[in-house]
This record gives C-alpha cells, sequence and structure tokens, in this order.
C-alpha cells in the first residue's frame, strides 16, 4: 500500500472516529466511504461498485495461484449489499440477536459480496470499527483493529473458502 492509501485510510478513519452516530449503514454511505479511502490515490473507481469479477486467490510457497473463493458477480454486488444492509438493519431493530453476532455476519457477508474492484478488505475493516462504535464498543480508541486483522490474516481465507462450500 502506498503512502497515499494510507492517507486515503486514515481520512474514513477519521470520519468512522468522529462521526460514526451519523453515518447509516447504506449502500450510498459505503460507497462514499469507499470513494473517500481512494481519492488520494486518484483511483478512478473509488464510490463504485466493482465492473469485472474478482477471485480471491491464495500464492502458494511455490508461487502456483490458488482461487479460495469466488464473490457474487458484479451484476448482482448492489442489490446484495443493498440486501445485507437492509437485513443488518432489521435485526438490529428487533433486537434477537447480540450486536457482535450481527456485526460478524455482516461482515462475513460483506467480504463474500466483495463489492470493488480493490479495497474490500481495508473496507472491512473500516465497517467493522465503525459497526463496533456505532453499537457501544469503542474498542477502535484504544487498539487497531487492522493490526489485530493482520494477525489472523490466514484464517480470512479459510474462512471464506468454508463460507462458500455448498
Amino acid at each position: 500500500m502506498d503512502e497515499s492509501e494510507i492517507i486515503g485510510y486514515r481520512d474514513v478513519l477519521n470520519t468512522i472516529h468522529e462521526s460514526h452516530d451519523f453515518i447509516p449503514i447504506r449502500p450510498s454511505y459505503i460507497l462514499q466511504m469507499h470513494r473517500d479511502l481512494l481519492k488520494r490515490a486518484g483511483i478512478s473507481y473509488g464510490g463504485h461498485f466493482k465492473n469485472v469479477q474478482n477471485y480471491i486467490n491464495e500464492t502458494k510457497a511455490d508461487g502456483m495461484q490458488v482461487t479460495r473463493f469466488i464473490p457474487v458477480p458484479p451484476h448482482e454486488t448492489e442489490t446484495a449489499v443493498e440486501a445485507i444492509c437492509f437485513s443488518y438493519e432489521r435485526a438490529l431493530a428487533l433486537e434477537a440477536v447480540d450486536p457482535l453476532i450481527l456485526i460478524s455476519v455482516f461482515i462475513c457477508d460483506f467480504l463474500c459480496i466483495h463489492p470493488f474492484n480493490d479495497g474490500n478488505g481495508r473496507m472491512s475493516r473500516l465497517l467493522t470499527l465503525l459497526l463496533l462504535y456505532q453499537n457501544g464498543y469503542e474498542v477502535g480508541k484504544y487498539i487497531s483493529i487492522e493490526k489485530q486483522i493482520e494477525k489472523t490474516k490466514d484464517i480470512y481465507y479459510e474462512v471464506l473458502e468454508e463460507a462458500d462450500y455448498g
């Protein structure tokens, strides 16, 4: 990640720290955060859903690439993001499921959709922080969620593959 991408990440992080209570979980706001994430890097597709199929690949020690997961196709992406936002908000309002479980499910669904050409991992971490803050978990003030997730990156690929099974 180059310096401009780090600055974009910091910009969105600052927005979340300062305004988390005013950011609804809606596709338009997710797109806005994605735009802000990539705009300093001069990437034109920031703030737009993917327009090509993406694949979650793993590079083995011998250099061979293996596709671990195939996300939702581009033509289904917008509808899928709308659905997870609606389902999350509805389930949260019903108060039948603990918010930590709902956050985990939302982020897993987001990663299964993989809605962007680039920046899906960073967006998932930013959305995790946003949802935690909105539900009263201010852990992001004290530790770097980014750093904690980086420690378990290998498990990330395994979980995505298992989520797709069947």
